[in-house]
């Protein structure tokens, strides 16, 4: 005669990544149940089973345990179901283990993004093929097979689209050969519960014989929006949110594309000018020195905004020490000396300062050369603006107030009138421009 006898129900399935609280059961104990000290889960599934026993209620209770995903199951070529026995420790010491296999089916659930994309055919394209098929996509999806939907980056939205499941580019646009030989594309899907982004390399083929890109411009063209007003400066006649990447091109050539579709090839030019600001492209220019007078004081890049600020102070009469002394960082206005020093070749030039070179800027902090001063010196290095340059090559974003004219930065401080530089919008961020 068995010793403990116990009734009740488990259920006959769960969901997979079920936790407590989604279910719980409870088998009642009969009999010489003053003989159990404890029960406990054994077998395949006792890890996703929690049990307890109270002995003053001659009850197991039983909740979900270790969490069970039906994909690792089926991942092992097993069975998605959680099997498991009950095992009791009684006083006198003796173990008794049940042997009824208690079986709680696992239910899958859609709750995995699609884990891959890629090409079931094709996956090329010919430069100049204007509104061309790409290929078809193939998802996968452990929990889903579709319908999936496809997501695109902004600057990638108005070139492309997917039909059913074919890639292609959007009638009227085309790839050019500076996407040549491949060009990455970036693709979130989504199963209509879960999405995850993948990169599709597209390869670019050379038509032959093909007259694209058109050739440089010259001063005194004038392409849709964009105008090349001198050898040394392109005009948009559009904000800076028309804008999409400037690309080096053979020689020293740009190719300026715009989300319009606009791509044109500029010379080397020093700054494009947009009706809301500029870019300067000039390593040693205006922007790029109060970039890197920023730098070397915060460690962080400047944004439009704040470069427009440091601009304007200049066209105003200040002197890029006075603007040194204005924003010193406050922890590294705080610091000693030798601090201080160390700072700024850390944050200007991305390294430690060499013993030599701490001694040198020591000394001349107490022969007396103001913080300011050193800032400056340290910032305008040539080996601090190289710095800069490898961290933003193309160009130095110096937002302007709506209404306002385009500021010359080409002759130094002789800017045009802003009325104030407080009124300078933070709406475009040099980060955007690296490509």
């Amino acid at each position: 005669m068995a010793v403990v006898d116990f009734s009740g129900e488990i259920p006959a399935s769960m969901a997979e990544g079920s936790r407590p609280g989604d279910w719980a059961a409870m088998l009642t104990l009969t009999g010489k149940v003053e003989r159990v000290v404890s029960v406990e889960a054994i077998g395949s599934g006792a890890a996703f089973v929690d049990l307890r026993y109270d002995p003053t209620l001659d009850v197991v209770f039983l909740t979900p345990g270790a969490v069970a995903d039906y994909e690792a199951f089926i991942a092992a070529s097993q069975v998605p179901e959680i099997v498991f026995s009950l095992r009791f420790h009684l006083r006198n010491g003796v173990v008794r283990e049940d042997t009824t296999q208690y079986r709680i089916a696992l239910l899958d659930k859609d709750d995995s993004p699609p884990s891959a994309l890629g090409f079931s055919s094709g996956g090329s394209v010919a430069a100049g093929a204007i509104g061309a098929t790409i290929g078809t996509l193939a998802v996968s999806d452990p929990d889903s097979t579709g319908p999936f939907t496809f997501h695109f980056a902004p600057e990638d939205e108005w070139r492309f689209e997917v039909v059913g499941n074919t890639l292609k580019l959007r009638d009227g646009v085309s790839l050019g050969l500076d996407d040549m030989p491949s060009r990455p594309l970036l693709i979130e899907v989504s199963d209509g519960h879960n999405s995850a982004g993948f990169t599709l390399d597209l390869t670019v083929t050379d038509p032959g014989g093909t007259t694209y890109p058109a050739p440089v411009m010259v001063p005194g063209e004038l392409r849709g929006p964009v105008a090349l007003a001198t050898a040394e400066r392109a005009v948009v006649l559009a904000e800076a949110h028309a804008f999409e990447a400037l690309r080096p091109q053979e020689g020293d050539a740009l190719q300026l594309v715009l989300h319009d579709g606009t791509e044109v090839l500029l010379p080397a030019i020093e700054r494009v000018e947009f009706t809301d600001g500029v870019l300067e492209l000039d390593p040693q220019g205006a922007a790029a020195q109060a970039a890197a007078l920023h730098l070397a004081m915060h460690g962080t890049q400047a944004d439009g905004a704040t470069l427009g600020q440091m601009v304007a102070a200049l066209q105003q009469g200040s002197t890029i020490a006075d603007l040194a002394a204005a924003a010193l960082d406050p922890t590294l206005a705080a610091a000693g000396d030798e601090a201080f020093v160390a700072g700024l070749y850390r944050q200007a030039m991305g390294r430690e300062a060499d013993p030599a070179e701490l001694a040198l800027q020591l000394g001349r902090l107490a022969s007396g050369t103001s913080r300011a001063q050193l800032a400056v010196d340290i910032a305008l290095d040539p080996e601090a603006l190289a710095h800069l340059a490898d961290i933003n090559p193309y160009g130095f974003w110096v937002a302007l107030p709506p209404g306002r004219e385009t500021p010359d930065m080409s002759g130094g401080h002789d800017l045009a009138p802003w009325d104030s530089p407080a009124d300078v919008p933070a709406d475009f961020s040099t980060d955007l421009l690296l490509f």
